[in-house]
């Protein structure tokens, strides 16, 4: 019997694509790579070290490991400025409803800090785990597992 639902948070329960989009070519652009918004989504879901990685590959440049912590810190700074996010209409409600009956699990590409701000402003204490981009090594497309 069914006692669980999995959802991801970014374009599913909320309207922040444009707005990761936006930081990351930002930051992007502080390191000499130059991406569109169509280029990140190509990368949606995968945790920060993946799609630096491409990124950096898709400009024909090398990440060195020791630059991922510095750029992401960068990455959730921007966002923390410029993001406008908001749930989808009827998300709130939908998920106290199904809360009522099922566990609920968050599973995200997106970075812990980022995560936990946004489901305290949004969905507290509706979830029952939340995994994210950096709790895992290998995220999407080939998650750990696969």
């Amino acid at each position: 019997m069914l006692n669980s639902l999995i959802f991801d948070m970014d374009g599913v329960l909320l309207d922040s694509m444009n707005s990761h989009a936006d930081a990351w070519i930002q930051v992007s652009r502080e390191w000499g790579v130059h991406v569109c918004r169509d280029d990140i989504y190509e990368i949606e879901g995968a945790n920060h070290v993946l799609g630096l990685q491409w990124l950096f590959q898709r400009a024909g440049r090398e990440l060195s490991p020791e630059d991922y912590d510095p750029i992401l810190a960068r990455k959730v700074e921007i966002f923390s400025r410029i993001a406008r996010i908001r749930p989808f209409e009827g998300t709130g409600d939908c998920l106290d409803k199904l809360k009522a009956c099922f566990n609920l699990a968050l599973v995200t590409g997106s970075e812990r800090v980022t995560v936990t701000r946004l489901l305290d402003e949004f969905f507290p204490d509706t979830f029952d785990v939340v995994v994210c981009g950096d709790d895992v090594a290998r995220g999407k497309p080939l998650p750990q597992g696969s």
